[in-house]
This record gives structure tokens, C-alpha cells and sequence, in this order.
């Protein structure tokens, strides 16, 4: 067994440990990378299969690739797989760029055959220079520390053993075991700027340290540690300001400003929840109760001393016809109606109404901004629902349900805070309904 060879194992056992028995799909589009890591699976006895798109983006090329794949894996015995993508048309339909959509579709096929066909891993070419190139990308745009760590070696089932060899490397190994590959023509042109950085930028840096690859190799690994330390320090953080509350995450504004580094720990709390706003985010503490931010299926709300965290998707909309008295429910909410013989003091969970000044239907709904009532407690005029809430203190994730009991005119009763004076029994009262709330 070769150095490299052993190299490999040793990284695969350590680094790798689930793919010892596991069925690995390997992603081959016939280049030197993917070969190379091919001949390294099959030399350390491992169980593959092949996949390759052909994403018919260089005329006869493109299928020539096809072929000799193909043929690689009927000759070695090797299950393969393949499809043939439209990438100019999804990219175009999609607004995005060749390169992107190329990557979306590959993926995405990628997992289809591994699942279909009972596959644990998929397993990607990518080596050193290109998590170098990564990097260097990643820093003509502006980053932050996730993006001076490369290329992931892990993302989900995706896995990428190759990532400690630099393309020197696997070049030297291709010409020792006298590997066969297909040379893509168009990686060697610079209109995209990962191929200027590795064929401009790239030499530069070699030129002024040779072992410039194994040095940026350390640096990324400085790196993971210095991000690791980043990490335990905001969880610690996070959990002191953070708690969970009602089905959301309720973040305490006046401590985390404590921090004069606050951003950052906005950025770590929210970065898995898909947000990209940033300044609007870094601005939000400071902004009026009721503001949000969003991203595709979350929404940060301010709410006075608290930043709120919740999914997007809202609640679907109570509204409940009260047909019959007497009644007792326990959905949509714990909640009963029934007539009494006499009436005691209005609490916030039970309230003794007038039946007679009930006119129309009777209804349990969602409070809407146009909801007006006379408050008990309140000598004279009226108040919105919305209003009374806010000046009572309920949180903005409790407004946005609070219910209210009301006929065809009016609201009675805001469920589980006041009632609407106008409609409480008294001493004239000669038929008088009791409502209650159930904690």
C-alpha cells in the first residue's frame, strides 16, 4: 500500500468513521479529482456506486465525459447512474447564474439516487486547493469567520475525504498509477472568478512560499479551533439572555447590550434560521415595539425589552359560532356558556352578562383593528381592543391571539382580560349568562 494510500485510510478512519461498511455513492464527472478519489475507494475496499449529470453545457464534450464514466464503471463493475440536465434553461427560468444552477441540480439528483437506491453517503471530489480558492473567495466579497474555514467536510450526507490533499498531490498520485481522466477545457479560462483565483492568484502566493497549500491548510484548522472557542463562549452567552417562552424564543434586550460585541452574538443566535438582513437586525434592539425582521420561515419581532424569535407561518383563524346555551368546549380553547340564577364580580377568567342586551349571534373570533368596547373599569367612552391590550402590557405574541366573545355589534368580552361594561348583569338584570375560561 502507497503512502497516499495509507495517508487516506488513516484520514478516513479518523475523520470518517461512519463510512467503514457504509454503501458510498461517489460523484464522478470523469476529472482527475473524481478519479483519483474513485481509485482510492476501490484500493481501501470500499462498497460504491457511481453518479454522473451531464449537464450539456459543452456540446460533444459533455457527452464524451458521459462515456467515459460510463465505461470506467462497467468495466470496473461498479453501479452507475446518470441524467442529462437543461442548465441554461433552469438557470435562465431560475434568474440565476450557470454555475449555480449547475450545483443545484447535481445536488439535488445526487440525493435522489442516493435515497432510491439505498445509499448512506454521497462522496464529493474536493481537495485542498479548492478550499483554498473557497476562502479566497469568500474574502473579495467581505466574510466573517465561517468563511476563512473552506469547504466543509461534512454537509449533512455529503462527505469529502479528499479535503487535507492539495491538487499537487493528487496529480503526483494519478501519474503513479497511471490513471486515466478527461480534461474540461473550460476550467482553464478566467471569466469566472474562482478560475482567475486559481490560475493568477494562486501562483502568486506559491511563488512566495512554496509550501503555501500546507501553510493556508494549517491556518483553516488555527481557524476551526479559533471558531470553535467563538462558539462555546456565545452559547454560554446566549443561554444567560435566551429563553424559550410559548412556542418562540424570547432574547432580553438590556443584557445582551451589555455586550459591546452584540452583533456578533445576534449573528451566532440567528445564522441556522435563515436570515441575511443583518443591519436590519443589528438595528432592531433599538427600534419601536411591533418592528420585524424576516427571513423565508422565521420572524424576529421587537416587543419591548425582548427580541422574539417565531415561525413565519401563522395560526390558523379562530372563529366559532355559539349556537346553543348551554355549552362547554375544550377546542378551540377550554371555554363555557351557560344561565345562572344570580351574578358575582367580573373576574379576568369569568364574566355574568345581561342576555337581553345580547343582540344577534353570539361569537368567539380573533380580534380584529377595528374592535372598539367600554371596558369595565373604565367610566366612560370606549377603547380599541388593540389599545386596551398594549396599555394592559400583554406581550406582542399574546395580542396576536387574543380572542374576544361578541354578538353582531359588539365585543363583550376580550376572553381572559376584560369585559365590555355595557353588557354586564345587574340588579335589573333579569336573565343573566356566566362565560368562563379555563386555564
Amino acid at each position: 500500500m502507497s503512502k497516499f494510500v495509507s495517508r487516506f485510510s488513516k484520514i478516513v478512519q479518523e475523520q470518517f468513521p461512519e463510512l467503514n461498511k457504509a454503501r458510498l455513492l461517489v460523484a464522478v464527472s470523469g476529472g482527475i479529482d473524481s478519479m483519483v478519489l474513485t481509485d482510492l475507494l476501490l484500493a481501501t475496499n470500499f462498497s460504491i456506486g457511481i453518479v454522473h449529470c451531464n449537464f450539456l453545457l459543452r456540446g460533444v464534450e459533455s457527452d464524451e465525459d458521459e462515456q467515459f464514466v460510463r465505461t470506467f464503471a462497467e468495466t470496473q463493475r461498479i453501479p452507475f447512474f446518470s441524467t442529462r440536465f437543461d442548465t441554461k434553461s433552469f438557470a435562465t427560468n431560475a434568474k440565476i447564474s450557470t454555475q449555480e444552477a449547475a450545483r443545484i441540480l447535481r445536488y439535488h439528483y445526487f440525493e435522489e439516487i442516493r435515497t432510491q437506491q439505498a445509499f448512506e453517503f454521497i462522496l464529493t471530489a474536493h481537495h485542498l486547493n479548492d478550499s483554498i480558492e473557497t476562502v479566497l473567495f469568500h474574502l473579495t466579497r467581505g466574510t466573517g469567520i465561517d468563511g476563512l474555514l473552506g469547504i466543509p467536510k461534512r454537509n449533512g450526507r455529503i462527505l469529502r475525504p479528499l479535503l487535507s490533499f492539495s491538487k499537487e498531490e493528487i496529480l503526483e498520485y494519478a501519474a503513479v498509477r497511471n490513471l486515466s481522466w478527461r480534461e474540461d477545457a473550460s476550467n482553464a479560462k478566467t471569466d469566472y472568478t474562482r478560475n482567475k483565483i486559481r490560475h493568477e492568484l494562486l501562483p502568486i502566493f506559491k511563488s512566495l512560499n512554496p509550501s503555501f497549500e500546507a501553510s493556508f491548510h494549517s491556518s483553516i484548522l488555527a481557524w476551526e479551533q479559533t471558531q470553535s472557542l467563538a462558539t462555546d463562549a456565545a452559547a454560554a452567552v446566549l443561554s444567560q439572555v435566551v429563553q424559550d417562552s410559548n412556542g418562540c424564543k424570547k432574547l432580553y434586550i438590556p443584557e445582551l447590550l451589555k455586550f459591546p460585541n452584540y452583533q456578533a452574538y445576534l449573528q451566532f443566535w440567528l445564522a441556522d434560521f435563515g436570515f441575511h438582513a443583518w443591519n436590519d437586525i443589528y438595528n432592531l434592539p433599538f427600534g419601536e415595539t411591533g418592528k420585524h425582521v424576516f427571513s423565508e420561515d422565521y420572524v424576529l419581532t421587537k416587543d419591548r425589552d425582548f427580541l422574539l424569535l417565531s415561525l413565519k407561518k401563522e395560526e390558523p383563524p379562530i372563529h366559532v359560532e355559539i349556537k346553543t346555551i348551554p355549552f362547554a368546549w375544550t377546542e378551540p380553547i377550554a371555554f363555557s356558556g351557560t344561565y345562572v340564577e344570580s351574578y358575582q364580580k367580573s373576574t379576568r377568567t369569568e364574566i355574568y352578562v345581561d342576555s337581553d342586551m345580547i343582540s344577534g349571534n353570539l361569537n368567539l373570533r380573533n380580534y380584529v383593528q377595528t374592535d372598539k368596547f367600554a371596558p369595565e373599569g373604565m367610566s366612560a367612552g370606549t377603547k380599541s381592543v388593540g389599545k386596551f391590550l398594549r396599555d394592559e402590557k400583554v406581550s406582542l405574541e399574546y395580542r396576536k391571539k387574543a380572542l374576544v366573545l361578541c354578538d353582531s355589534e359588539q365585543v363583550i368580552w376580550v376572553v381572559g382580560y376584560r369585559a365590555n361594561r355595557n353588557y354586564l348583569a345587574t340588579t335589573q338584570t333579569k336573565s343573566i349568562l356566566k362565560f368562563t375560561l379555563y386555564s
